[in-house]
């Protein structure tokens, strides 16, 4: 990362991607994920589409609740 990148110290790096974690740059947006969901996900299931965890609490949460 250049010098006075403001994840330069502290967001590692996500190379050959620009930036790091916390960014809106696509390091910090392309990062991977690990999901295990018996009986729903089946494996070996490679999506190449992004998503957001915001995206998956409220889904979560209604599954929990009924």
């Amino acid at each position: 990362m250049a010098p006075g990148c403001p994840t330069a110290n502290h967001a590692g790096s996500a190379y050959p991607l620009r930036e790091g974690k916390g960014t809106c740059w696509e390091g910090g947006t392309r990062e991977p994920c690990i999901m295990r969901w018996p009986g729903k996900i089946p494996p070996p299931l490679k999506a190449k589409r992004c998503s957001m965890s915001l995206d998956l609490f409220p889904t979560i949460a209604k599954l929990i609740n009924g």
